[in-house]
């Protein structure tokens, strides 16, 4: 690693966004362990540094990558350190994305009473969102939200209860059309814009494995 003297804290954040931005590029491609390799990368200059924000965003994004791999125990203990973490420094959508990673897990597992108290932990936190900053990330959370209390009503074979929440969620999305195509687009660019300095960036961390 390079001297901690040398990198002053904004350089050193630089450096973490810079990793985890590849990590989410290759976590998107479906290509896990390249993703891993550079959460991984983010997060222990986070570690070294104490960025305690940076500790929790990088430990959810590297559980997410455990959960899609089925390595549920490891993705379990990253996950929680994101939601505390992130919600200790108020970055509260970070900490209801990790619920949800939680939530998925416990849903393969059909562990529903963990299910639900995830579920209603990420709803009380989405009070917190600034709603005019992340008013589409509301939305989003919304169309989760009731997708999975279908599910849990569903697998206990409450399938009326399931119903109304399945078609709380067609009416949602009927709602968000506009705004989930153009949060694709926007998507999209920043996806080109990455992978044109994906190179550059990779270089960086060379050293660092």
């Amino acid at each position: 690693f390079p001297s901690h003297d040398i990198l002053v804290q904004s350089e050193v954040v630089e450096a973490i966004q810079n990793a985890n931005s590849l990590g989410y590029l290759f976590f998107y491609r479906n290509q896990f362990d390249s993703a891993e390799k550079y959460y991984r990368i983010g997060r222990q200059r986070a570690i070294t540094f104490k960025l305690d924000p940076w500790i929790g965003i990088t430990s959810g994004n590297l559980g997410s990558v455990y959960q899609k791999k089925g390595m549920y125990d490891e993705a379990i203990e990253l996950l929680l350190i994101d939601k505390s973490k992130s919600t200790q420094a108020g970055i509260y959508t970070s900490a209801i994305n990790a619920l949800f990673e939680l939530v998925s897990i416990h849903l393969k597992r059909n562990q529903y009473n963990k299910v639900k108290f995830y579920l209603e932990e990420a709803d009380s936190l989405s009070k917190l969102v600034n709603k005019k900053e992340h008013a589409e990330f509301l939305n989003q959370f919304k169309i989760k939200y009731a997708t999975r209390l279908a599910q849990i009503h569903a697998g206990v074979g409450d399938l009326s209860v399931a119903k109304q929440y399945y078609e709380e969620v067609i009416e949602r999305l009927t709602d968000s059309e506009k705004n989930h195509i153009l949060k694709k687009q926007a998507s999209q660019r920043l996806r080109y814009r990455i992978e044109d300095n994906m190179i550059k960036l990779a270089a960086q961390y060379r050293d660092w494995e």
